[in-house]
């Protein structure tokens, strides 16, 4: 699946949106999530479950990134996450450009 552009420190990408690729029991996804085109001298993703903090309404990312990237490279990584509880991943790209996302689903775990 190719993400669309994800803008600088723009809000985070769901996924999968519009296309449901994972079962709705699935308890952690297995990607190869790839930047590419950054615009950024340097910058940071982050995959993490989609998760609102329900008393604010505002959406809870992790202090740690998924994804170092600098400009003009294009850089993989394996990644595991878990979806949150609306099953969806979300994406952010933490930099001052944009970039291109490239997502391949392996598999998918779930509970027995």
């Amino acid at each position: 699946m190719t993400a669309p552009t994800a803008s600088a420190r723009g809000p985070a990408l769901d996924w999968p949106s519009a296309v449901r690729p994972l079962r709705l029991d699935a308890t952690g996804v297995v990607t190869n999530t790839t930047v590419t085109q950054a615009t950024a001298t340097s910058g940071d993703l982050v995959v993490f479950p989609d998760k609102r903090d329900p008393s604010a309404g505002y959406l809870v990312v992790p202090t740690t990134s998924t994804l170092n990237f600098t400009k003009g490279a294009t850089v993989p990584n394996l990644t595991i996450t878990a979806p949150g509880t609306d099953g969806k991943v979300d994406l952010l790209n933490q930099s001052a450009g944009s970039l291109h996302l490239i997502v391949d689903v392996y598999g998918y775990f779930q509970s027995e």
